[in-house]
């Protein structure tokens, strides 16, 4: 989740350039509607390591608390990921992905949403480098790619 921490934002701010994030939602994880890995087939969760057991129930602790952060600002959990993600740096841009018009609603909303300080600590104390609880993907598919690695990542490849 926090992978690009490890030099690349760093590197795109010397730059001057932006850093687009993928995935901002946590592929469904910061949405407040993941409760269970109850999948369709061919999801494309289904083989990524933090969507099993025991990862899946450790990574849905740590979005119920980030959810109760959501609620306690009156926001969806998904807006409050989109206003914290470009909150790290004003070089960051959250691309997420939806299904429904509902939820292009919700997620442009969070472009009027300013986090103060304190919230932005809170969120940062939930996924603290190492929370999250398994790698982003499988073993054959993390080989494939090039990007840093957290040291807990180096450790289970």
């Amino acid at each position: 989740m926090r992978n690009p921490e490890v030099a690349v934002l760093d590197a795109c701010a010397e730059l001057g350039v932006a850093f687009v994030a993928f995935s901002p939602l946590a592929r469904g994880f910061l949405t407040g509607t993941l409760t269970s890995i109850d999948f369709a087939p061919g999801d494309i969760r289904i083989p990524m390591p933090r969507f099993q057991e025991p990862n899946f129930s450790h990574n849905l602790k740590l979005a119920e608390r980030f959810n109760a952060i959501a609620a306690d600002l009156g926001i969806a959990p998904a807006q409050l990921s989109l206003a914290w993600v470009p909150a790290r740096a004003p070089h960051i841009i959250a691309i997420p992905g939806t299904r429904s018009i509902a939820h292009l609603e919700e997620n442009v909303g969070a472009a009027t949403i300013t986090l103060s300080d304190e919230t932005i600590a809170a969120v940062d104390a939930i996924f603290t480098p190492g929370a999250v609880a398994g790698t982003r993907y499988a073993p054959a598919v993390q080989a494939q790619i090039d990007t840093e690695l957290l040291p807990e990542e180096t450790e289970q490849a």
